[in-house]
């Protein structure tokens, strides 16, 4: 799916999101996949216009954007390219499911910093083989611990980043040498934190929790 780049706006329609779990872009595939790409737009959740919301983490599971394959499934590339996230409500960007993702990348995408509830930006609620992540503006990027170990490792790579927020952790502690975050050039402006994981930073500032 190509857009134009910040003249093309997909923007949800004022009181649309009654209740959790109602994401704005939601891909479900149930066959294996090669490559999905989203390129060069603006996604608004318009979450600031949705007057059901009874407050708190209501509706935590109500995202921007979410992948969630189902099982069995694997997608070998899963790519998002000059996206813009505004005014989400839950997660901007979320990976979940029962499928698997051999490769995510996020390059030069950025989300502003309005949102009904305190998730992430960008959050990986279930580890991919490699997830590389380039030239992200925004508030947060964040890696649930996984509720199973992956197969193999699984790497995270932050490269040329400014966020407030990193939540750097695997899967668990005896699976710590199966999650490794490679971070380089970044800056994290409010906190960092990590575990469960081999963490390795270059070239960073990061404030630490």
């Amino acid at each position: 799916v190509f857009g134009d780049g910040a003249t093309t706006v997909l923007k949800m329609k004022d009181g649309t999101i009654i209740n959790t779990g109602q994401n704005m872009i939601d891909l479900r595939p149930d066959v294996d996949m090669e490559h999905i790409l989203l390129k060069d737009m603006v996604l608004d959740m318009n979450g600031q216009n949705m007057p059901g919301w009874p407050g708190g983490s209501a509706w935590e599971q109500s995202h921007t954007l979410r992948y969630a394959g189902v099982s069995g499934q694997t997608t070998t590339l899963l790519e998002y390219d000059n996206i813009t996230i505004r005014n989400r409500i839950a997660d901007g960007m979320n990976n979940q499911g029962l499928g698997q993702v051999k490769d995510w990348k996020i390059t030069n995408c950025s989300a502003d910093r309005v949102r009904l509830y305190t998730r992430s930006d960008i959050q990986q609620s279930k580890l991919v083989e490699n997830l590389t992540i380039t030239g992200f503006t925004g508030e947060s990027i964040e890696s649930e611990p996984a509720t199973s170990s992956p197969s193999s490792l699984a790497t995270v790579t932050i490269t040329g980043c400014n966020v407030e927020r990193i939540d750097a952790y695997g899967p668990g502690i005896v699976d710590r040498a199966l999650c490794e975050y490679h971070i380089s050039n970044t800056v994290v402006a409010e906190q960092f934190t990590g575990g469960q994981a081999k963490i390795f930073a270059t070239g960073c500032k990061l404030k630490i929790a």
